[in-house]
């Protein structure tokens, strides 16, 4: 799935980034309102992981995600 529409539809993505990120919190979550690179400084603070490794992480999470039916 694309960035722009994930960052649409980021309040009904909440659940999912929370399952696959679970040391993010709720508010976390929210705050990242759905910016990639915020996304990615979150992944990166809460996980201790380089930069690299967290784009990488939301790189592949979005490439998973299935479009809207």
């Amino acid at each position: 799935m694309n960035w722009q529409d994930i960052k649409r539809r980021w309040p009904e993505l909440h659940s999912e980034v929370r399952r696959r990120w679970e040391h993010l919190s709720d508010v976390e979550i929210q705050l990242a309102g759905g910016d990639r690179e915020r996304l990615v400084e979150r992944i990166k603070t809460a996980y201790g992981i380089s930069r690299e490794e967290a784009r990488r992480q939301v790189e592949r999470w979005g490439r998973e995600l299935h479009p809207p039916s």
